[in-house]
């Protein structure tokens, strides 16, 4: 897969999806139209079946000559959305994110500058049960890195690469591995290629579950991704200001996250919660496999090129 590339739309999804495939289906001859068509439509701005290097870049170069900004990009440089973090509780602290990491209250911080990306959405599960990786080998990790880096007194909550290690380190994700070796194998397929990443980390399906709104926060180095879940999280840490419903609480959460990480894009429907409209509608619904894929598209542009950002007062 060394000489295999995806295309990535620089600034998103296509708004001419029917012309974006007939581009692509001219400059990439080894396509079916069916192939074409869903990966411009369904894509989230990648088409994420990977091509030979030379033909990802002739389809880059005729869609740029389009008027749709893209680019060729190796398989190994796709940042794929890692392994969600659920968590129970956290607040708002003034260095950064306190999370609980284990069910004997353990916290650790993560620096405001650490996130990247605070993405909502509105998603039906699909009942695979997520599995973490092992725990041991995990911990191994975790240990190694703590040896390297500075304790929490030599002002490591200030440093955003090195508190997201550590945080990262304590929820057992494997994020300093990288997405190198599951974007080879998640991009070797095609349409199924992001549901596939998953179901190599997860267990038997349970069937499809009630849709939910979540929250997700993320930071780029290491990579790492925490999950709130509107319904299923303690809202303890806004004090007085705990509204009388999970909708308000929220939202109330979520303003006092993108306050606080400033430097983070907004994406998703943040904007729409933000502004006090009901995302929990039909028509904003998607299914979980649809969601990775735009993390993935999300992930790897803000990565190679920053998402836009709103702008601050």
């Amino acid at each position: 897969m060394s000489d295999r590339a995806i295309v990535l739309f620089k600034d998103g999804p296509p708004q001419d999806w029917r012309r974006a495939a007939d581009i692509l289906l001219s400059a990439a001859p080894t396509l079916s139209r069916a192939d074409a068509t869903r990966t411009c439509r369904f894509g989230q701005g990648m088409i994420f079946m990977p091509l030979l290097a030379t033909e990802a870049a002739a389809v880059a170069a005729a869609l740029a000559a389009a008027g749709m900004p893209a680019e060729p990009v190796p398989v190994k440089e796709v940042v794929l959305a890692p392994s969600a973090f659920t968590l129970l509780k956290a607040g708002a602290l003034p260095e950064g994110l306190e999370i609980q990491t284990n069910v004997q209250g353990k916290t650790s911080v993560l620096p405001w500058s650490a996130i990247r990306l605070i993405h909502v959405s509105f998603v039906r599960p699909s009942g695979a049960k997520a599995a973490l990786p092992d725990v041991d080998e995990q911990e191994r990790q975790a240990e190694e890195l703590a040896q390297t880096l500075p304790s929490p007194t030599d002002g490591l909550a200030s440093s955003g690469v090195a508190g997201a290690a550590v945080v990262a380190g304590s929820v057992l994700i494997a994020a300093a591995a990288g997405p190198g070796l599951l974007s080879t194998l998640a991009l070797a397929s095609t349409a199924q290629s992001v549901s596939d990443a998953s179901n190599m980390m997860a267990g038997p399906p349970t069937g499809p579950k009630e849709p939910e709104l979540w929250l997700e926060i993320f930071a780029l180095e290491p990579l790492l991704r925490l999950r709130i879940r509107r319904h299923a999280f303690s809202y303890d840490s806004l004090g007085p200001r705990r509204a009388s419903t999970g909708r308000a609480n929220f939202r109330l959460l979520l303003q006092e996250i993108v306050n606080n990480a400033t430097g983070a894009a907004r994406t998703g429907l943040t904007e729409t919660v933000l502004a006090g409209r009901d995302p929990e509608v039909p028509k904003l619904l998607c299914e979980d496999k649809d969601l990775e894929l735009a993390l993935t598209a999300l992930l790897t542009r803000e990565k190679r090129h920053g998402l836009p950002r709103a702008k601050v007062p």
